[in-house]
């Protein structure tokens, strides 16, 4: 009956499994004799879209922050480190100013599942992405600092910062930015410029991954490897 209803094989699983729970306890009270453990499940075959949004469109995407503001600035930086180098947001989180080393052109990250960070090159325009929003930044934080006076040190400014932070409000600066705010400015970006696809960190990490493994494979790289 439910197959005949066109349900979707994973729906009709769902259904099946509290079917089976109802009648399995149905029989340890006494009601039934029988039990549904034989019936199987449908197979499922999840077809999952990963390809993403390409070069061409993350460049219009990125376009659109302004790097003249202090939430453009952050916001273009992330952008960059997510494509340029396929960061997790994780990854991107966790950073602090003092992983960046602009002069090595290195950045040190937590990666998936380490307890201790790893330094990664970083390409020309990610570099310049950080350190404009790392000078805009302070400056802005040092002008906070001498609108409130310097008695209450509001703009204090150090290494140990996080390296991105949600605002620089004079009433809440420094906090940490987390994975949903990431999330959401990808998301925003990409909605701006019209891109269908509902993108994501994660989306955007598998947008570099595929073309990369392309271009390794038009240069015949994977092929080098197996020789």
């Amino acid at each position: 009956m439910l197959i005949e209803a066109k349900l979707a094989p994973s729906t009709i699983n769902v259904r099946l499994s509290a079917l089976k729970s109802l009648v399995d306890y149905a029989r340890k009270m006494g009601e039934c004799a029988f039990s549904l453990d034989d019936v199987p499940k449908l197979k499922t075959e999840n077809y999952r879209d990963t390809t993403g949004i390409d070069a061409e469109v993350f460049k219009s995407v990125i376009k659109l922050a302004d790097v003249n503001t202090v939430s453009g600035a952050r916001d273009y930086a992330i952008l960059r480190l997510l494509w340029d180098n396929a960061l997790r947001r994780g990854e991107v989180c966790s950073l602090d100013v003092r992983d960046f080393s602009a002069s090595g052109r290195k950045l040190m990250i937590l990666g998936k599942g380490k307890i201790s960070k790893i330094s990664i090159d970083l390409s020309s325009g990610a570099r310049a992405a950080i350190s404009h929003w790392l000078e805009l930044r302070r400056a802005t934080v040092l002008a906070n600092a001498t609108m409130v006076g310097s008695s209450r040190e509001r703009g204090r400014y150090s290494d140990d910062d996080p390296m991105f932070i949600i605002s620089l409000s004079r009433n809440q600066p420094g906090h940490r930015l987390g994975g949903s705010a990431i999330y959401a400015i990808v998301r925003q970006y990409c909605q701006e410029q019209a891109v269908e696809k509902i993108m994501s960190p994660h989306r955007l990490r598998h947008s570099i991954v595929r073309l990369r493994l392309t271009l390794m494979l038009q240069m015949g790289i994977f092929g080098q490897l197996k020789h």
